[in-house]
């Protein structure tokens, strides 16, 4: 899993998406031209859905977006419902759930074919998955169940926190004409250079500072939960093996502690704080938890953040 997640394979996902943003942004300027109002925050929902879908599997047919939009405005209400389907934001859910399960095997299967016939595939997360290796070399070999299931996870935890991550961006953009005007400069003397898109974006400190910071401030998971997998000593307290542990990664993200004091006061939101950390790879910040329990998605997640707020978000605010 963690081959379609390196920084190479990340880069390789930066056309798909540009190729979601410009659908956004054309859908938005489509809003504004009708008259419509459209809340920041769905804006970017909607996006993430695309680029997302983008990622993991492909270009996305104007009927399939149709279908996936539709899906997901039954899957959201979903997630906050008891789980039972005498409840129907649940059952509904669920019934988006198979189908959205239903697309997605129909591609693996396809995609599984193309292979075999020795057909180029693009370079998403299924590509990685489908071609993934152990580390002898030998094939990893999932069965369509699993791949289908690691991508629907990655659907499901991937389009809520994104679409939270850039909307609180933009909104403390928004409060701070300096960084803005900072962010636009860096961004407007990028432009002024050749190279590709991958490259620029992995070429703006401030931009990734902003971004970090943000993760730290506000990170779109508040907490984690984990399980102590063996007898624990922590500050004075024993903690059993099996326990149950929230870990409250907003409240520890506050903390000197983790954040340090090189941007001074943790309650306030200061992407200095990171351009000063004594290593680029360093993040002051728990969001996407740590060391061996660190989210996969991390990396995609900043990608995904710099391509939508470098193409269309800081020039919005």
């Amino acid at each position: 899993m963690d081959q379609a997640f390196t920084r190479s394979a990340v880069e390789s996902y930066v056309p798909g998406m540009m190729a979601g943003v410009d659908q956004a942004m054309s859908k938005l300027r489509t809003h504004a031209a009708s008259g419509e109002v459209t809340k920041m925050y769905d804006l970017h929902e909607q996006l993430y859905i695309t680029t997302s879908w983008i990622n993991l599997v492909g270009p996305i047919p104007p009927a399939q977006e149709k279908l996936l939009s539709e899906a997901f405005v039954k899957i959201s209400p979903g997630l906050f419902s008891p789980p039972s389907k005498l409840f129907p934001p649940y059952k509904n859910a669920m019934e988006a759930r198979e189908t959205i399960l239903r697309e997605l095997q129909t591609i693996i299967t396809s995609s599984k074919r193309d292979l075999a016939q020795g057909r180029p595939l693009p370079k998403t997360v299924l590509y990685y998955l489908l071609t993934a290796t152990e580390e002898d070399g030998s094939p990893t070999m999932l069965s369509d169940e699993e791949v289908a299931s690691e991508l629907i996870v990655m659907l499901f935890g991937g389009f809520l926190t994104s679409a939270s991550t850039s909307t609180s961006f933009l909104l403390e953009t928004a409060r701070r004409p300096a960084m803005r005007d900072m962010l636009l400069d860096e961004q407007q003397k990028l432009l002024e250079q050749s190279g590709d898109v991958a490259s620029q974006l992995n070429s703006m400190p401030a931009l990734d500072a902003a971004i970090q910071e943000i993760l730290r401030y506000r990170p779109a998971v508040p907490g984690a939960f984990r399980r102590c997998v063996r007898d624990t000593e922590y500050e004075g307290y024993h903690i059993p093996a099996g326990t149950k542990i929230t870990a409250g990664s907003f409240l520890a993200n506050r903390s000197p502690k983790i954040a340090g004091t090189a941007g001074g006061d943790p309650e306030k939101y200061c992407p200095m704080r990171y351009l000063a950390s004594p290593t680029k790879d360093a993040r002051p910040h728990l969001a996407f938890s740590v060391r061996t329990t660190t989210c996969l998605r991390l990396r995609l997640q900043c990608q995904i953040t710099r391509s939508d707020v470098s193409s269309c978000g800081v020039s919005c605010v």
